[in-house]
């Protein structure tokens, strides 16, 4: 699973680093300061080796030191169902996130994009065609309990982030 810089990573580069939540200053956000990697990540050979839910498994893979998407890029969160049933969340990015989205997306179909949620690998699913909305749904099999989890660190990290926005 090599990745090769493609227009959206080079951009992403580009840009000023991520915030994250080190940087604020508000007092019920430092916590989180030790869960920097909140974001949608592209495979890298020279990467960080994540695992899934706590043990290295198969699906264990490394992923790029920058997300493509960071939470900077996100606009809301919610907690939704799948098609099945199954209890899922909702992103939807920003104006920003959107392209990058869009673009990162366009040009790695076949690859996989790692979701990475509280410092763990969540889900790295195969793109599969473009995805030009600007929202996404991350579904699976969790529980309740693990999207409500996913769905109150992400809110309350969103929150710290909209600080400095």
């Amino acid at each position: 699973m090599q990745y090769f810089g493609c227009d959206s990573y080079t951009k992403m580069v580009s840009r000023p680093a991520p915030i994250d939540a080190i940087e604020v200053q508000k007092s019920d956000c430092t916590e989180l300061k030790k869960y920097t990697y909140n974001g949608f990540y592209a495979p890298s050979e020279e990467g960080k080796l994540f695992k899934k839910k706590g043990t290295y498994t198969l699906d264990s893979l490394r992923v790029a030191k920058q997300p493509v998407i960071s939470m900077n890029e996100v606009k809301s969160i919610r907690k939704t169902y799948d098609a099945m049933g199954n209890p899922s969340m909702q992103v939807t990015f920003t104006e920003v996130g959107k392209q990058l989205f869009k673009e990162h997306t366009a040009n790695n179909i076949r690859k996989k994009v790692a979701i990475i949620v509280k410092n763990k690998l969540i889900m790295a699913p195969i793109i599969n065609a473009e995805i030009p909305g600007g929202m996404v749904e991350i579904s699976g099999n969790f529980t309740q309990e693990e999207v409500n989890e996913m769905y109150v660190y992400l809110q309350r990290t969103l929150s710290c982030v909209s600080v400095k926005k």
